[in-house]
């Protein structure tokens, strides 16, 4: 996933064990520091179908309209956005088996299991929001692709546009090539452009490269990029984070 613009800076470091913030300090409820999720959300299990709810649930102001105020939705010291990275991370050292690095496949579903229990224990599995693997983007969607997972409350559910609710994508690649890393910068850019996700991460599996420095497209400040390798029974990990000056 790329695009076409200048080079970013990375500023790469090797990241600790992160720790989730409080539900209180991710997901807020006053009037002052939240914005109501598009649609009528349902209020009910995160796979109940039928009943939709008026209650005024509302997720925090990282995931504000792009008629509003971008600059400020996607700072990345915002708890929301720190929530996502850290529950990303977590998952990550969860997948801590030698199998699990030796295919793409293979990390993708154990990965996606360990993101689903961070997200579930942060509160944000909530109110009709849910995490998928390989959700099918069709005409409808304006694109067509397969992210490997997204963070969304579905439109079917919410009777809201396809362009509303969505939080986060992820991107998996093993060892990626540099024409690997810039196909799916492409991808996530259409992401951004076409259904509006404020947050994208690139995860670079089996690696201590990052990519991010080969990143040129125009959403900088959305796209982080981790690197994960196991050596010697430990997960390492780096980080190169989404750029705040883009």
């Amino acid at each position: 996933m790329s695009s076409a613009r200048r080079s970013l800076s990375t500023n790469e470091h090797v990241g600790g064990q992160p720790r989730l913030p409080p539900l209180s300090h991710v997901i807020g409820r006053n009037a002052g520091d939240t914005i109501p999720l598009r649609g009528a959300v349902a209020g009910v299990s995160r796979f109940d179908r039928g009943v939709k709810s008026s209650r005024a649930f509302s997720f925090s102001r990282a995931f504000t309209s792009y008629s509003s105020n971008p600059r400020e939705a996607y700072d990345p010291t915002h708890t929301m956005q720190k929530a996502l990275t850290d529950a990303t991370e977590a998952a990550i050292r969860a997948v801590d088996a030698e199998r699990f690095f030796e295919t793409e496949r293979g990390f993708h579903g154990r990965f996606y299991c360990a993101v689903q229990e961070q997200l579930d224990q942060a509160g944000l599995i909530a109110d009709g929001a849910i995490l998928e693997m390989e959700y099918q983007k069709s005409s409808r969607h304006g694109i067509l692709q397969r992210p490997d997972i997204v963070f969304h409350i579905p439109p079917e559910y919410s009777g809201a546009s396809v362009r509303d609710n969505n939080f986060a994508v992820w991107a998996l690649k093993r060892r990626a090539s540099l024409a690997d890393a810039l196909a799916d910068f492409d991808l996530l850019d259409e992401m951004f452009e076409a259904l509006r996700y404020p947050v994208g991460f690139f995860l670079n599996i089996d690696s201590l490269h990052t990519m991010r420095q080969h990143y040129n497209g125009r959403y900088g400040d959305r796209v982080s990029a981790v690197a994960a390798k196991l050596a010697d029974g430990r997960v390492q990990i780096r980080w190169a984070h989404a750029d705040t000056a883009a």
